[in-house]
């Protein structure tokens, strides 16, 4: 998991014909890869710097320790935020 600690990153996806998306913006205070880790797969989806960007990186264990309590909140907003609406997309096609 990334912390954009400053800079703005685009998050690209791909569409049905394997043609870049770009799913969403983030900047400073935001971060990525969350959903990864609470839900345990792989990205389905690309982070690009639009810039110089500084990010502090956040392994599975420790992130696990810092956020243990709260998981099952941060995955209900995983699963109901129109922000992800790419990611709950792409979650789909890989469960069939």
């Amino acid at each position: 998991m990334y912390l954009i600690l400053e800079g703005v990153v685009r998050v690209v996806g791909r569409d049905e014909h394997g043609e870049e998306v770009e799913v969403c913006r983030l900047q400073s205070g935001e971060c990525c890869g969350e959903l990864e880790f609470i839900n345990g797969h792989r990205t389905v989806a690309d982070v690009i710097a639009d810039g110089p960007v500084r990010c502090a990186k956040l392994n599975r264990r420790h992130f696990e320790m810092c956020m243990g309590p709260i998981v099952d909140i941060l995955a209900k907003v995983g699963r109901e935020n129109p922000k992800y609406e790419y990611y709950q997309v792409q979650l789909k096609k890989h469960a069939k």
